[in-house]
């Protein structure tokens, strides 16, 4: 029997008008369902239910539709024609029949393999667990816009994003905001299914309550609407009464709904605190929001926080974030010019929200950077920390601090481990590779070489994680595994980059008292033709070769280009005392200790304490290091103890003074 015939008899017994049926109804079912759910009280996943439960009865529908319209008229037709058995007694099966069945086979395979699916994506299947802190949290869900206009999709953030500032000054318990529910929702690696916004907030953090709401246009004003469920968003809890007010002023609205929210949240009758004092003004908000954007420049981010801070006088955060750019401006590039408008701008908002906890808290903890106080850093940023562990950046910040400003890096794994970093790609994570990076700096720190290895070797090969090499590079050098290190070094992206590589192995190589293989990297870096660029590293090159005739002249061009540049000086005070031109390297060191001023975070001290440690003078090199510490320089990857000026010195008693002076 040919599929057309086939087809056509389907057509004549009604076969085909009553699949169509079943497929019409059951559609318009599962759109009624999806949109009456919620209002009847029945659980979420109900469509769900209802898809699998119309899936599995089409293949019974297709059989009952054979069963009691379809044989009893071809058995008569049987019977007619003396074919109803064959000899040896079992059922004729007709053309018709024999291609109906299979048809009905593929159908049902086809449901069962769907059905497992959708199954398995949403009742078996389960997201992996975050190790978070146990306690009272609360996810806030980014409001829905329902007015019909885009222009008001920013609305929706900015309530989320004030209901979540007041919750946390209030320190009513640890929110999960909608920028991280996103950030996790971005870096979830392909091979987990896709998963809307709710589904991450309630498998990764599940939070005890959920708030979540609304907002329409009505007769030209906002209507705002706003509940709070619980965890599973499968109860209310409580809808608060809606608030109406200006389509122009929706902060209005969104202030009196947080001001409910958290009237629901706590038993106490007072005035809720939040990051600012009063709302800002909405211009100025969306010119802070589209800063905060990723993918905007370093001169476009300090323009919008201008625009912002001009557009509301009062608005506190942009001119915090103001501070922090300055200041990390001087701290990639030892600018005391930033440091001071860094200072400069913190003193004008010191006094504005004096009443403000969360305010002050952040206030003190950038002034205790200007003043190089990192015990009262670490202190301040920790209280940052606690309200949000999870936070991407607030995480990685907090283990810079740990590592790098009161050096405990060995509270660097249960920071790092706050986040579960498994099915994360790093591809579209910027903060991913900051936090692998300090971790695999403490892990250094710690002696755990092998560790180092095993998480960030399968990243080597990636051109977009240079950073990661460094550390890997380190590792496989301290345990003598060369042949990995040459390995990598020729796979690195570009010659600056591997002139830079080099000479930092050479350095490490020195680290581990093997002078010979550090010579062979030097060298290597002694190999690049010369320019302008290439001076500084030659010259540190034949430096730590210990060829100071050759180290001289160089170092001099150094200095001359940079005459302030405090390393340049005390590299060249130290050549010309292994030349024994010891004039010239008192004059130095005294123009050296003449340029002390604010903003140096002890690296004057530092400095000295090199030239101290080339003279072999134990109590100078202690003093000079205790001074820079105590006036705030970092423990960097190549500072203190990872410094070859101090290899001499490590095991001396007081240099642990130097490694614990914060604890």
């Amino acid at each position: 029997m040919k599929i057309k015939s086939f087809l056509k008899e389907c057509r004549e017994k009604d076969v085909v008008k009553k699949i169509s049926i079943y497929a019409v109804s059951s559609w318009l079912l599962i759109q009624v369902v999806a949109v009456m759910w919620e209002p009847l009280g029945l659980p979420a996943k109900t469509v769900t239910f209802l898809i699998l439960l119309l899936l599995i009865g089409f293949p019974i529908y297709i059989f009952a539709i054979w069963r009691f319209q379809i044989e009893p008229i071809h058995k008569q037709q049987q019977i007619e024609a003396g074919t109803q058995a064959l000899p040896n007694g079992k059922d004729y099966l007709t053309p018709f029949q024999k291609i109906y069945y299979s048809i009905l086979a593929v159908i049902s395979v086809l449901v069962i393999l769907i059905s497992l699916v959708i199954i398995k994506n949403n009742f078996i299947e389960e997201v992996p667990a975050l190790e978070i802190k146990e306690g009272n949290k609360i996810g806030v869900l980014q409001f829905g816009n329902n007015t019909g206009n885009s222009s008001y999709d920013i609305v929706g953030k900015m309530a989320a994003d004030w209901i979540v500032h007041g919750i946390t000054e209030k320190n009513i318990a640890q929110v999960v905001s909608p920028e991280i529910v996103s950030d996790y929702t971005n870096i979830l690696k392909a091979s987990i299914s896709p998963q809307r916004s709710e589904n991450v907030l309630q498998d990764y953090f599940q939070p005890a309550k959920i708030i979540n709401g609304n907002y329409y246009l009505k007769n030209g004003k906002l209507l705002f609407q706003c509940s709070v469920t619980d965890g599973k968003m499968d109860k209310t809890l409580i809808t608060l009464e809606s608030v109406e007010c200006s389509s122009d002023s929706p902060l209005d609205c969104i202030e009196a709904i947080k001001q409910r929210i958290l009237g629901y949240l706590i038993t106490e009758d007072q005035d809720p605190y939040n990051l600012e004092q009063i709302p800002p003004n909405f211009e100025a908000y969306q010119y802070l929001l589209t800063a905060k954007n990723e993918s905007v420049s370093e001169e476009e981010y300090l323009e919008l926080l201008n625009k912002a801070i001009a557009a509301d006088k009062n608005y506190f955060e942009p001119k915090v974030l103001r501070v922090a750019y300055y200041f990390n401006q001087g701290v990639a590039t030892s600018d005391k010019e930033a440091f001071k408008k860094s200072d400069s701008l913190l003193k004008n908002i010191g006094t504005i929200s004096a009443n403000n906890k969360r305010q002050a808290n952040i206030l003190n903890g950038y002034r205790s950077l200007l003043q190089g106080a990192n015990d009262r850093v670490y202190s301040y940023f920790k209280k940052e920390y606690d309200v949000a562990p999870f936070d991407m950046k607030t995480n990685a910040s907090f283990m810079v601090i740990a590592l790098q400003y009161v050096y405990r890096p060995e509270e660097v794994d249960s920071i790092f481990n706050e986040v579960n970093m498994q099915t994360a790609d790093l591809n579209n994570c910027e903060d991913c590779i900051d936090r692998l990076y300090i971790k695999a700096l403490s892990d250094l720190e710690l002696g755990r070489y092998k560790e180092v290895i095993n998480f960030i070797e399968p990243l080597a090969d990636d051109k977009n994680f240079e950073m990661l090499k460094t550390p890997l590079l380190d590792a496989y050098i301290r345990i003598g595994d060369f042949n990995k290190v040459d390995a990598l070094l020729d796979n690195v992206s570009d010659s600056q980059n591997e002139m830079k590589t080099n000479f930092r192995v050479g350095k490490e190589c020195l680290l581990v008292g093997n002078r010979e293989r550090a010579n062979v990297y030097f060298d290597k870096v002694l190999d690049f033709p010369l320019r302008d660029e290439v001076v500084k590293y030659r010259a540190r090159a034949y430096y730590y070769k210990e060829d100071y005739l050759a180290a001289e002249p160089l170092l001099e061009k150094n200095n001359e280009a940079t005459p302030n540049n405090e390393e340049n000086i005390a590299l060249l005070s130290i050549t010309y005392q292994k030349n024994r031109k010891t004039e010239q390297a008192a004059q130095l060191i005294s123009k050296l200790d003449s340029l002390r001023s604010t903003y140096q975070y002890g690296t004057i001290d530092y400095q000295l304490a090199r030239y101290s440690a080339s003279l072999g003078k134990k109590p100078e090199t202690i003093n000079y290091l205790l001074k820079a510490v105590s006036s705030g320089y970092l423990y960097g990857p190549s500072e203190y103890q990872n410094d070859p000026h101090f290899k001499n010195f490590l095991d001396a008693s007081d240099f642990d003074k130097i490694l614990t002076y914060w604890h």
